[in-house]
């Protein structure tokens, strides 16, 4: 009863000596070069780099060291929510007043979005270009 039994090997590359190929090693370096090419095209398209081309929203933040300030989008519980769930995640985030930026950002998004949805219900009052309401 004291029979060791081996578990199979699943890849053939663990099988071996523990060494790659020089087909894996090139696979592995395209891999690499075509995610980090990729990257800046990924992260270009985020909303986030609209907000920080207005130079209007650093004005803003500015005020947002006030020391009666305000939340203006999130309630007074969800703001608190907001500055715990933030401290555990990255401390010192408190002393960066980063609950305040994100209520700034969360306020803009909001503006945006509303815009938009004039803009859209005004073009589906005059039927403009074919917009389907």
């Amino acid at each position: 009863m004291n029979e060791t039994k081996i578990l199979p090997v699943i890849t053939r590359g663990a099988a071996k000596s523990g060494r790659l190929t020089r087909r894996e090693m090139v696979q592995r370096l395209l891999a690499g070069v075509g995610a980090g090419a990729a990257w800046p095209l990924v992260a270009a398209g985020h909303p986030i780099h609209e907000h920080l081309a207005n130079g209007a929203i650093f004005e803003e933040a500015e005020k947002l060291g006030a020391a009666d300030w305000k939340p203006l989008f999130l309630r007074g519980e969800q703001n608190e929510a907001l500055v715990a769930l933030s401290e555990g995640i990255v401390p010192g985030s408190i002393k960066a007043q980063v609950n305040r930026f994100i209520d700034l950002l969360l306020l803009k998004r909001l503006m945006r979005k509303r815009r938009s949805d004039s803009e859209r219900d005004s073009r589906c009052l005059m039927r403009v270009n074919g917009t389907r309401c």
